[in-house]
């Protein structure tokens, strides 16, 4: 159980809603101050049975709470119709996004193929929740794993559903397959289709996804050693 407490002062003599958005490491930081308070717990237990026992994570919970001072109602620079989620960034508290929030996230592996994901988002301002995910993920085989699961997010009104699917075709090819729809509006929300290839010196992988929220199909190409 490791509690942990942050502190940060900020101050500037620039409004940044009347500069122009180039840099989001600039324009888009916050003169706001405030603290964050976090107890991240890991709880372990021991799986295997006689010979083979080892140590497994099997309850993870993390809880912060953060309070800010100061705090616009500008909205961020670079992103104006984003959910106000509020978030801390601890390498760069200048550039969280300053809500008075208590957030939690956490992982329950059920048994050895079996896990339950959830995080939430309370925004202490509006005393409302801003966003709730919960999902469960099964590794099946060593060849497939899949993630099916919903998330809320109030300002967006949305009910999203998304299923994922990674198989590992052979030693060298793995498809990854995604999809998410709202059943609140009725329509599709992303698709996505992933080949990955793994050669002696690094891996590549080809992405085709439509975004229906932009009506846009995207091919992507990734490498990596």
């Amino acid at each position: 159980i490791e509690p942990r407490f942050q502190l940060f002062v900020a101050g500037s003599n620039i409004n940044r809603d009347d500069l122009h958005p180039f840099d989001p490491s600039v324009e888009d930081i916050s003169d706001a101050s405030g603290t964050q308070l976090a107890l991240n717990q890991r709880w372990q237990t021991k799986r295997g049975g006689p010979g083979h026992w080892r140590d497994v994570d099997w309850l993870t919970v993390n809880v912060q709470w953060n309070q800010v001072w100061n705090q616009d109602d500008t909205p961020t620079v670079f992103y104006p119709g984003d959910p106000l989620i509020g978030y801390f960034d601890p390498s760069r508290p200048d550039l969280s996004l300053v809500r008075n929030s208590i957030s939690a996230d956490g992982t329950w592996r059920v048994g050895e193929h079996f896990r339950f994901l959830a995080e939430e988002n309370y925004d202490l301002d509006n005393n409302s929740f801003e966003q709730i995910a919960a999902g469960v993920a099964v590794d099946q085989t060593n060849n497939l794993s899949y993630f099916f699961g919903n998330r809320y997010i109030r300002a967006l009104g949305t009910d999203e559903w998304t299923v994922a699917a990674d198989y590992q075709l052979t030693r060298k090819y793995e498809l990854v397959a995604a999809q998410s729809y709202d059943v609140d509006i009725g329509a599709n929300i992303l698709s996505s289709l992933t080949l990955i290839r793994r050669m002696p010196r690094f891996n590549a992988a080809v992405t085709v996804a439509y975004d229906a929220d932009v009506n846009d199909t995207s091919v992507v190409l990734t490498m990596w050693p």
